[in-house]
């Protein structure tokens, strides 16, 4: 290994073996880097020759898509107030859309307080029991979608209360840890009525 890169400098092929392997593991991180390629070439050395047109070849490592949710505005008005969660993407999501497990709560857990009547770039999978959004597909070749909520007026007096979405673990994304929930409180205007 060189000390200062910490790759390898040169390899030793094991007595009497006519093939020998370089296994790379890829490392998972958060960090947004995009594609990497890791190359190896074979330098003229003594003892043997490399042969032409074979001395190179590369391996290249795909980043995961990395996604992040933010909630805006901060708080929305029950009767009728209009709140997003924007959902953002490192990369376009693929060909066939990208699926996002979620977990939408309302901190009352009675549900009933915000309705999902329009989204962009984005189609809800709602959960039968809860009537909440459990699953999102993002559409092909987006970097951003958004869950749109608008509250629901009533006359109940409950308080102010938080609608909140979390991104989950799932295939083919990483959910950025510092971006993975947010919240919108909804206010409780009921005495207004």
């Amino acid at each position: 290994m060189d000390p200062v890169t910490k790759k390898p400098a040169g390899l030793t092929i094991t007595p009497g073996a006519t093939e020998a392997r370089l296994i790379l593991t890829g490392i998972p991180d958060t960090v947004v880097e995009g594609d990497e390629v890791s190359t190896l070439t074979l330098l003229p050395g003594e003892g043997y020759t490399v042969a032409p047109g074979y001395s190179t070849d590369a391996i290249t490592l795909t980043e995961k898509l990395m996604v992040s949710v933010t909630a805006s505005p901060n708080a929305i008005a029950e009767n009728g107030g209009v709140g997003t969660f924007t959902i953002k993407l490192s990369q376009p999501a693929p060909s066939t859309g990208l699926n996002l497990n979620i977990s939408a709560l309302d901190s009352d857990n009675a549900g009933g307080d915000v309705t999902n009547t329009k989204s962009e770039n984005l189609t809800t999978q709602m959960d039968p029991v809860t009537k909440r959004p459990a699953g999102l597909t993002i559409a092909p070749g987006a970097t951003e979608a958004k869950l749109i909520l608008t509250g629901i007026p009533d006359t109940v007096v409950e308080g102010d209360e938080v609608s909140t979405v979390t991104l989950l673990p799932g295939a083919g994304y990483i959910v950025l840890p510092s971006q993975s929930t947010d919240g919108i409180t909804l206010i409780d205007d009921s005495y207004a009525q």
